[in-house]
């Protein structure tokens, strides 16, 4: 699906609205993949800058980066820590079997791969 803006997205839909996993390829070159809900950046995912050489791959909140994570840059700096952007409290959490866990985790591992390798 595309976008007025020249954005791309490829995934589970709920109501017209990215929503389930999902790849989000942004006009200007970035990317995110991972989880949304109800349209925005919700879960675990994997955010390359094309802007900043980079890759992050973490928890997301409302579009934010948030709790911890792991930062690569294209110069092979990396950061691991924790994103504070966020404001106010976790209380999403969402009761999933181990298959669904596995499932989402080799997604994601995948995704972070790739971006690590477009360095």
């Amino acid at each position: 699906h595309k976008n007025d803006s020249g954005d791309i997205y490829r995934g589970q839909f709920l109501n017209g609205t990215k929503h389930g996993m999902g790849k989000l390829v942004l006009s200007g070159g970035d990317a995110y993949e991972g989880e949304f809900s109800h349209g925005l950046r919700e879960g675990v995912g994997v955010y390359s800058s094309a802007i900043h050489n980079s890759c992050f791959y973490g928890r997301f909140e409302k579009d934010l980066r948030l709790g911890e994570g792991l930062l690569i840059y294209g110069n092979g700096k990396k950061y691991r820590g924790r994103w504070l952007q966020a404001e106010g409290k976790i209380d999403d959490f969402r009761k999933l079997n181990a298959l669904d866990v596995f499932a989402r985790q080799a997604l994601i591992d995948k995704a972070m791969v790739n971006c690590v390798e477009g360095l």
